[in-house]
């Protein structure tokens, strides 16, 4: 039986900007599912994405052996089959890396379709080593796969993504997948050759919160200008992204305005994904007290030149500072 496309809604942003509280309250439609943390095997690093888009033009029998030993680990220590004392950890990932992961308790049978997928992707493998090889799980061996069309090998990867999300849907009795990986709308155009039918909503926020908030995670500068370049350049690039897909696959939706009416922005993105609006939608708590943190959060002396900075995202995603 040929599989078929799930249905899936991916939400994003520049990080800080509403995504998550947003994927909690699609969680409360009937028809949509969503997972209590971000699954990361399409995005991160080493991941599904990461392989699609470095496949066609680095392609040799060393690179590919490298990059299918790294996917493997990827997806093997994210599905949590690692344990601290077991000889696993030889070739998972170090145990603080994706710590509290563990998919194969949320996606149905994600160890065996990691196994299906590195079958689909290895042709053969021979015992060998080259000078930047590594042991995997105690053999000796290259990896070999030969060089693929574009079209075939995103063909392969689909056949897993498609399953793993069906996988999820299937455990929470759902018909949409709600994603929120932090930055997902930067790989858009690779996530629409996987999932040709997956809608986008990019939630934007303030610049000036946005980098006022980006101060106080771990994963983010802590100086103010730094922050503002960091949002820079992950802005520049979904204006980049954006010009590339298609509009009708994306929607935009300012924070504030979410903050302001919820309800409104929940109809949108109901219509967006072809799905009735349900008043359940209304039960997630939203903080208002987000909106215009930046204010206090910020240095006065610094706001001048942060409004100089990024006085073209303002101009398009804020309000005129005051």
């Amino acid at each position: 039986m040929e599989q078929t496309e799930p249905k899936v809604l991916f939400i994003g942003g520049s990080g800080r900007c509403g995504s998550s509280i947003l994927r909690e309250a699609l969680g409360q439609h009937s028809s949509c599912g969503v997972l209590p943390f971000e699954h990361r095997f399409l995005i991160d690093p080493d991941g599904i994405v990461d392989f699609y888009s470095s496949y066609e033009n680095t392609w040799s029998p060393y690179n590919l052996d490298l990059r299918m030993k790294r996917l493997s680990i990827f997806l093997n220590t994210l599905a949590g089959s690692r344990k601290d004392n077991s000889t696993e950890t030889d070739w998972l990932l170090p145990k603080e890396q994706y710590r509290r992961w563990d998919l194969k308790e949320h996606i149905l049978e994600f160890k065996v379709l990691i196994d299906q997928l590195m079958t689909d992707l290895i042709n053969f493998k021979f015992d060998a080593k080259w000078v930047g090889g590594r042991e995997f799980d105690g053999e000796k061996s290259i990896w070999f796969s030969h060089r693929r069309d574009k079209k075939d090998i995103r063909k392969i990867l689909q056949k897993f993504s498609w399953a793993a999300v069906h996988g999820i849907l299937t455990g929470l009795k759902k018909e949409v997948y709600i994603e929120d990986n932090t930055w997902n709308l930067l790989y858009a155009r690779q996530l629409l050759d996987l999932y040709p039918n997956a809608k986008f909503v990019h939630i934007h926020r303030h610049p000036l919160d946005v980098v006022a908030s980006f101060m106080s995670e771990n994963w983010c500068p802590n100086d103010v200008m730094e922050a503002a370049d960091f949002y820079s350049s992950l802005m520049d690039q979904w204006r980049h992204v954006k010009e590339q897909i298609p509009s009708e696959s994306y929607i935009e939706v300012p924070f504030e305005a979410y903050v302001d009416n919820p309800q409104d922005i929940y109809e949108k993105i109901c219509n967006h994904l072809d799905i009735p609006f349900e008043t359940d939608l209304l039960k997630t708590k939203i903080l208002s007290s987000a909106v215009g943190k930046w204010k206090t959060l910020i240095n006065m002396d610094k706001h001048a030149a942060l409004a100089q900075r990024l006085a073209s995202y303002i101009g398009e995603y804020g309000s005129e500072v005051k």
